[in-house]
């Protein structure tokens, strides 16, 4: 059974393995035969509780594994770098459009084609890029108004293509914050936090009070909501 880290590995643990899988672990590490996975709800015999440990699974515990799957890694970097999601591609009648369908939350500064890096139109045989877009903040689209390369043609036919409620649909997901951002705090005093600034793209966005939460001991802040997600430690 071929397994790689951070695979999920599906095992019996009843003795019943007719029964289907009833535990799932984290593949850490193959070696010298064995698989080395993190598990939760581990628990002492003579406890009930669980807790979280390494276990180390040898040739002879193989025959209580059901299966193994892969989650969709791809794309997790992205999001913690706050940079656009992977390009796909919507397909119409005529042509087809490439381009990144999630962006990062951008605050203060003013959207653009720089956002979504670059958008190709494929149409009669031919790929060309996006050099201007109307953004529509509210609906979520885009409009594509000029293509570098194309003639009036087809720049009008695309133009008219994506506009309105034929727009590109995209989405907003919320900026990850983290420690190397640039975030300013101010506060009232070592256990109250009064307002955190985040510079987004060049630009300070002050985030409202319900998008955060202080911890007073772990110097921690936590963001959340539909505009920010990540933690940032203060000083």
């Amino acid at each position: 059974m071929g397994m790689e880290k951070g695979d999920l590995l599906l095992v019996d643990s009843n003795d019943n393995i007719k029964d289907g899988p009833d535990h799932v672990c984290i593949v850490w590490k193959i070696e010298d035969g064995n698989v080395i996975t993190i598990d939760g709800n581990v628990h002492p015999r003579d406890k009930v509780c669980g807790s979280v440990k390494t276990l180390t699974r040898k040739e002879e515990d193989f025959s209580k594994f059901h299966g193994v799957c892969r989650p969709p890694y791809d794309g997790v970097n992205d999001i913690l770098e706050n940079k656009p999601s992977k390009k796909s591609v919507e397909k119409r009648t005529g042509y087809e459009i490439e381009y990144c369908h999630s962006i990062p939350f951008w605050g203060k500064s003013k959207a653009s084609i720089s956002n979504f890096g670059t958008i190709t139109v494929s149409i009669n045989n031919a790929s060309y890029d996006a050099s201007k877009i109307k953004i529509n903040k509210k609906k979520k689209t885009i409009q594509i108004t000029e293509l570098k390369g194309a003639n009036n043609t087809i720049n009008k036919t695309i133009k008219n293509a994506t506009k309105g409620s034929n727009g590109l649909s995209f989405e907003i997901r919320p900026y990850y914050v983290k420690d190397t951002d640039s975030v300013s705090i101010k506060k009232i005093d070592n256990d109250t936090v009064k307002s955190v600034k985040i510079k987004i793209n060049g630009k300070a966005y002050k985030s409202k009070t319900n998008e955060w939460k202080y911890n007073s001991k772990t110097k921690i802040i936590t963001f959340r909501g539909k505009n920010l997600t990540g933690r940032y430690t203060s000083s």
